[in-house]
């Protein structure tokens, strides 16, 4: 089976297919994966952490959102396989257009929703509204990527939609890391609509000369977060350590973590820090009180106050924090990468021999 892919760093996606790529070969399916990249967006450090979990990987330059060369050449490496499945929206267009031109009935084609798709033009809308009777199936990872496939994408709910989450495999944490526990986490890309801007903003409002926070990430927001950070005086107390390939030992490092993101398609970061068994604060957002299920303190989009509230009440009450912590991790736990695999692997099968999920 070939995954197709349109990447420009390492977000939620590529964490997500880093993890699941892998677990699928180990389940015994031949996988290939194809890297659609912007000439000015390089991701060799991504290609070289698919080549070490032992994805063969292919990449194919994309210039623009309509690349006619680009459709021919999915056309072509498409050929051989028996399910091809698609991320991202120019992977959606372009292999919808490419692959399912064969006169075969294969490959099947299957794409996986992995946000609420606000950011799509309103042509690539259009566009995916006429494309999506090609798909054999849509996998969504949440209830609001659900409502995104039904209602801006035009996938059939009940015949073409799976719901699989997202799973995480928990880093183990060494007593020193869970003895030493200080200071408020994020983890995320610095880019729009993360808004962890707002978390220097809530950080600053709480006064608290002896706190820190530790910012994980990298995007086109860093200037932007570090000139808030110095404009509130607290650039010091603010650790920004950009791309880690693994966050695990910062996550159990820490007492709190926060996200003010506004729109997510799923919540990977959260399961994590839940995962880490951290007290978790985030917004009320569809995806978050999903995946949260009542284990996070919720604060509404872009309100900094409620969020230094939650984190001031949070930081003076040991006894919530940790059965906030523990709660969250018993949550996290329900998403593992044997179950998504697994539900996957069905998917795969269901789509070969022409039956659905239930049967």
């Amino acid at each position: 089976m070939l995954h197709i892919a349109k990447a420009t760093g390492i977000g939620g996606s590529e964490r997500h297919l880093l993890d699941l790529l892998p677990a699928l070969g180990e389940a015994g399916h031949d996988v290939r994966l194809c890297l659609l990249e912007s000439p000015s967006h390089p991701i060799d450090a991504l290609a070289q952490g698919f080549e070490d979990r032992g994805v063969p990987v292919s990449r194919l330059s994309i210039r623009g959102s309509a690349d006619v060369r680009l459709v021919r050449r999915l056309h072509d490496v498409s050929a051989r396989a028996q399910i091809v499945h698609t991320h991202l929206v120019h992977a959606d267009i372009h292999a919808g257009m490419g692959v399912r031109t064969h006169r075969s009935r294969l490959p099947r084609l299957v794409t996986t929703i992995h946000s609420e798709r606000r950011g799509d033009t309103l042509p690539a809308r259009l566009m995916m509204r006429y494309l999506s009777r090609r798909f054999d199936r849509c996998i969504v990872i949440s209830e609001a990527a659900r409502v995104a496939a039904v209602g801006r994408l035009g996938f059939k709910d009940g015949v073409q939609i799976e719901l699989i989450h997202y799973g995480v495999r928990v880093g183990e944490c060494s007593d020193d890391l869970a003895a030493k526990r200080r200071g408020l986490v994020v983890h995320s890309r610095l880019v729009a609509g993360k808004n962890v801007d707002d978390v220097v903003r809530a950080f600053a409002a709480l006064a608290e000369p002896d706190l820190t926070l530790t910012i994980v990430g990298d995007g086109e927001h860093r200037p932007l977060i570090e000139h808030v950070a110095q404009r509130l005086g607290v650039r010091s107390r603010v650790t920004m350590l950009g791309h880690v390939d693994d966050v695990w030992p910062v996550l159990y490092g820490g007492e709190l973590w926060i996200s003010m993101s506004e729109t997510e398609g799923f919540g990977l970061a959260l399961v994590e820090a839940m995962g880490a068994g951290l007290a978790t604060i985030c917004t009320d957002i569809p995806a978050h009180r999903e995946v949260a299920a009542g284990s996070a303190v919720l604060v509404p989009v872009g309100d900094v106050e409620a969020a230094t509230h939650a984190l001031r009440r949070l930081l003076g009450d040991p006894s919530h924090r940790k059965k906030l912590g523990e709660a969250g991790s018993a949550r996290a736990a329900a998403f593992s990468i044997e179950r998504m695999a697994r539900r996957t692997s069905q998917v795969y099968e269901a789509m070969l021999s022409g039956r659905s999920i239930a049967d």
